[in-house]
């Protein structure tokens, strides 16, 4: 595999049938430059131990792309990811051969064996407002109204909010247009968190793309529960029992800030603070620009 050079930094990779696609770190605005490369998946086996008619075999079969010695160890490279987990986990260890790393993922592979380093991704903070009428149980149904994104304070200066959105008609047409400049947004970042995000603000957000018709490569960023993120790094920094308990983000502000969040708007009557028009809309989407700059 070739090596790339130390100013090659990367923030982001996935597989595509049998490529890879890497995000290249940009410092820049705008999104980040796309590497092709070819996935791989490889066992080694050590030479002592491969008969030269199994390496005549190997060489032979159409699910092998390359054979090749390195110092004792003979990698096989595989077409396919079933190719390789099967000869690994069944074939090779019947036949008495100590094979390894037949289950690497290509990707961790390729940050093995390519130099290629881990970069810093640019990082914004999302909050979505939804349909309130629909339950939670059923989340994905309901109908965003609006959005904020915020810059990261310690890339940026103080945080701020940088972009928002906001439902104008209760219409397919109007939510895609809401979605696509969110879209448009994230175009300069390279990760998103939202506070509880898993649980609400991605798969709402993927959920209503789909429903609306927007395309977006949503592999594109990097999804980070800020909420999950937050109670591991500080659970067990706690002062009582009820502080581990309370996660809600304006609990959390009001603790290690000494702010709340500014809710002027009941979010569980979202939709009637969106129907009421004029202040009281534009209240929803204060309150999301004002909590993402909390968070």
């Amino acid at each position: 595999m070739r090596r790339l050079s130390n100013k090659h930094r990367f923030i982001n990779a996935w597989g595509v049938g049998s490529d890879l696609v890497a995000l290249e770190e940009s410092r820049g605005k705008g999104p980040p430059r796309r590497i092709a490369l070819p996935a791989e998946w490889s066992c080694f086996l050590p030479r002592a131990q491969v008969p030269q008619e199994l390496l005549r075999e190997l060489r032979a079969s159409t699910a092998v792309v390359g054979v090749a010695q390195e110092g004792d160890w003979i990698r096989v490279r595989w077409r396919t990811r079933d190719a390789c987990l099967r000869v690994s986990r069944d074939f090779f260890p019947k036949k008495g051969i100590d094979v390894r790393e037949g289950d690497v993922d290509p990707i961790a592979r390729w940050l093995q064996e390519s130099g290629a380093e881990v970069g810093r991704p640019r990082r914004a903070y999302l909050d979505i407002e939804a349909d309130s009428r629909v339950a939670l149980s059923d989340i994905k149904s309901a109908r965003i109204l609006c959005w904020a994104l915020a810059v990261d304070a310690d890339q940026e200066g103080p945080a701020r909010t940088v972009a928002r959105g906001l439902l104008e008609h209760d219409a397919d047409e109007d939510e895609a247009r809401v979605l696509r400049e969110l879209v448009h947004a994230l175009a300069d970042f390279d990760q998103v968190l939202a506070w509880n995000g898993d649980s609400f603000d991605f798969p709402l957000l993927f959920a209503r793309a789909v429903k609306v018709r927007l395309e977006a490569d949503w592999r594109r960023w990097l999804w980070l529960d800020h909420l999950t993120l937050f109670r591991r790094s500080n659970i067990n920094a706690s002062e009582s029992g009820d502080e581990k308990q309370s996660m809600a983000l304006g609990k959390v502000a009001q603790r290690l800030l000494k702010r709340t969040t500014h809710e002027t708007i009941d979010v569980s009557r979202s939709w009637e603070a969106w129907s009421a028009g004029g202040e009281t809309r534009q209240a929803l989407v204060d309150d999301c620009a004002h909590d993402v700059t909390i968070m």
